[in-house]
């Protein structure tokens, strides 16, 4: 989806960069293991690390909550990175096997609802208060002016939020922020 939004100039930019040498580095350490072991290995070494074990310690400490995170433990990831790749990820769902050894225990109303991590009403906030910044910040004027996106993409994905036919709330709110440090820090 983010290919379609950009303009040619900026998908021809992006798509002679290498990737970055952590994750070559990362990719090569795992250079053993099948495609999905690696794409996992990866994540843990970059995503979770980087950004989700970030945002649940700021989140938990700010209230004086001490997180822990059991599934962490070296002994555990080292016995999941050794599993056939078919009990990490069965037809698109992941951690099967921790929720088949869950079952007797927990409901699987609970066990088998859609996650959900820490998320903001960004949606609500585009739909209502944020809704004439919005447009206005990605209006048609300004996105051609930049030359990083496509204006018919942006439009259209505007629209489909307003009408509601699909909640685009999280790359309208991350162009949003884009164009509001474009206009912060780059603009004269």
């Amino acid at each position: 989806m983010k290919s379609r939004l950009y303009s040619p100039e900026l998908n021809h930019a992006l798509l002679k960069e290498e990737p970055p040498a952590v994750f070559r580095e990362h990719f090569r350490s795992a250079r053993n293991q099948s495609d999905l072991t690696q794409l996992l290995y990866v994540d843990f070494k970059t995503t979770l690390a980087d950004q989700m074990l970030t945002k649940v310690d700021r989140m938990s400490m700010a209230v004086g909550l001490e997180a822990r995170v059991p599934f962490l433990d070296h002994t555990l990831i080292e016995f999941a990175a050794a599993l056939p790749d078919d009990l990490k990820l069965a037809e698109g769902e992941g951690k099967r096997i921790i929720k088949q050894a869950m079952e007797p225990q927990i409901p699987r109303s609970l066990l088998y609802r859609k996650k959900h991590g820490f998320t903001l009403p960004v949606g609500k906030w585009l739909a209502d208060g944020l809704r004439d910044r919005l447009e206005d910040a990605l209006s048609e004027e300004r996105i051609k002016r930049r030359g990083l996106f496509d204006p018919q993409a942006i439009r259209s994905l505007l629209r489909l939020h307003r009408q509601g036919k699909r909640n685009c709330s999280a790359p309208l709110f991350n162009l949003y922020m884009l164009e509001l440090w474009h206009q912060t820090f780059l603009d004269p």
